[in-house]
């Protein structure tokens, strides 16, 4: 974990701590103060002691404000360590989105947490990041190949915070984080951050019509002028993505 800090400076456009000798220009001065993480036995302990509800609660883990309070998922029945350590990479995302930001809708919220479950630590300690999200990936796209996908509009406004539009916003947000054009530039990643720190002013109204004025207006990229576009191409997107990471990419044909 403490290898990672520097992702999250750069995802909220923060001065990274420890702070450097000469601050590059536009990072905004906000204080992140270190918090406790703790990690419980068992999921039955952590769903007692950390207070998140019963037993039919399906989080992994949970942000508190002044802690992070996930489980030993390791043990009998558990995916790993790795299942663990992206579940904390998720819920470490939540505290600089409070400090930086505060309150902001659960499609973004989460949608932004979802981007740092694609970091793994490799054996020899390195750490690659912007890596695809096979969990949210695979049924995201299966969903869209079958024509059983939540419409974009319905994911934005969902009123509700529920399991089953996680693979939706990790795959809105992973777009506008990594989507390029033609010339390899990165087309939305510096408009995301802007579009992050909006919120700050507090309700925006509709989201999609705040998206389409705030994010796609004035990006004006050709083929995702308009909302319908861009969910089109998003679609296609998602769908080449996980034909490339299946090995069944047929484009260069």
């Amino acid at each position: 974990m403490e290898r990672l800090p520097a992702f999250y400076p750069e995802t909220w456009g923060t001065v990274p701590a420890p702070r450097p000798a000469r601050v590059p220009p536009g990072l905004r001065e906000i204080s992140v103060s270190p918090i406790d993480i703790n990690i419980f036995a068992t999921r039955a302990e952590y769903v007692t002691r950390a207070g998140t509800g019963n037993e039919s609660d399906w989080s992994g883990g949970v942000f508190k404000g002044s802690e992070v309070d996930t489980y030993d998922q390791s043990g009998p029945g558990g995916k790993g360590t790795r299942t663990m350590m992206t579940t904390l990479f998720h819920e470490c995302s939540h505290q600089f989105m409070d400090v930086a930001v505060g309150d902001v809708p659960s499609f973004i919220t989460e949608g932004i947490a979802s981007l740092f479950e694609g970091i793994q630590v490799l054996s020899n300690g390195s750490i690659r990041r912007d890596l695809p999200v096979p969990d949210r990936l695979t049924p995201l796209a299966e969903a869209l190949r079958k024509g059983t996908a939540l419409p974009l509009r319905k994911v934005f406004n969902a009123p509700e915070n529920k399991p089953e539009l996680y693979m939706y916003r990790w795959g809105i947000m992973y777009f506008l984080r990594m989507y390029v054009d033609e010339s390899g530039r990165y087309v939305f990643r510096a408009r995301l951050q802007d579009y992050i720190y909006d919120f700050k002013r507090g309700g925006v109204g509709d989201e999609v019509e705040h998206f389409t004025t705030f994010v796609l207006d004035e990006v004006k990229a050709p083929a995702l002028l308009t909302f319908a576009e861009f969910e089109a191409v998003w679609t296609r997107w998602i769908l080449d993505l996980d034909a490339e990471l299946k090995t069944a990419d047929t484009r260069l044909d």
